[in-house]
């Protein structure tokens, strides 16, 4: 849909002025990260919307599904929406947002991550939405592709000599790795340090070149989690930062 003239233009300016910071007050447990969930959008958006008289109306206007084998053999489906975000005001002008977004899920609930990461990000980039964070930054990351082994950064994580052989444990009592989908091990961390002393998890597998696989969980934040389930048990969130599929071929949620 083109673009009208008309009063949208200025009512998403006067809307721009209005919209406060969105902080990252929500965490994933899994990996530890902190994200800014779709409820807290609505939240602060909702009355703003309302008072400039602006409605959003959505279309899909492409998708694609298909299905992913975790690691335990499980199914997901994961589903790439093309969503477009018509903004439009009381005298029927509008402004158009297009993005992308994606999602899985094991149960029915992948599309409507999808379609919520979508909007999400329309409303980040179209209101440019600030926060303190700077992490989501694309320069701030860096990959490394199978066969190449990641650079150490010092101070993090204990390095492979460090880490103590650990005590087996059983589904259930322990977290799956994130990286490889193995069942990690209790340990503590031996080296010097304001950390020493520490139980954490760790992974006991290695890779194809010999080098010890990085999944990694201090075990406080598994206790979290676990106490967290457990609290939860039998509601199902819809917001796609808060899942947890520990033990799909990517290792859970990005940091949005």
């Amino acid at each position: 849909m083109p673009e009208d003239t008309g009063m949208i233009h200025g009512k998403l300016a006067d809307l721009l002025a209005d919209v406060p910071d969105i902080g990252k007050d929500s965490k994933n447990v899994q990996q530890g990260f902190m994200f800014r969930g779709i409820d807290q959008c609505y939240n602060v958006l909702h009355p703003l919307f309302a008072k400039h008289r602006i409605v959003v109306v959505p279309e899909v206007l492409d998708y694609t599904q298909s299905e992913r084998t975790t690691k335990t053999g499980g199914t997901l489906i994961y589903i790439i929406v093309k969503m477009a975000f018509d903004f439009y005001a009381e005298d029927g002008s509008c402004v158009r947002a297009v993005t992308i977004g994606q999602a899985m899920d094991s149960g029915d609930k992948a599309g409507n991550k999808a379609m919520a990461v979508a909007l999400k990000y329309a409303l980040f980039q179209t209101f440019l939405i600030p926060t303190e964070e700077t992490t989501d930054d694309p320069d701030a990351q860096s990959h490394t592709l199978a066969g190449k082994s990641p650079k150490k950064s010092p101070g993090k994580n204990p390095k492979p000599a460090d880490k103590p052989a650990g005590k087996p444990s059983e589904p259930g009592d322990a977290p799956v790795c994130p990286e490889c989908g193995a069942i990690m091990e209790l340990r503590t961390v031996q080296k010097s340090g304001k950390n020493q002393g520490k139980k954490f998890f760790g992974c006991p597998e290695k890779d194809s070149s010999g080098e010890w696989c990085k999944g990694f969980l201090w075990l406080t934040d598994w206790q979290t989690r676990k106490a967290r389930l457990a609290k939860e048990a039998g509601e199902k969130d819809d917001d796609p930062a808060n899942d947890d599929h520990a033990d799909e071929p990517y290792g859970g949620d990005v940091p949005f």
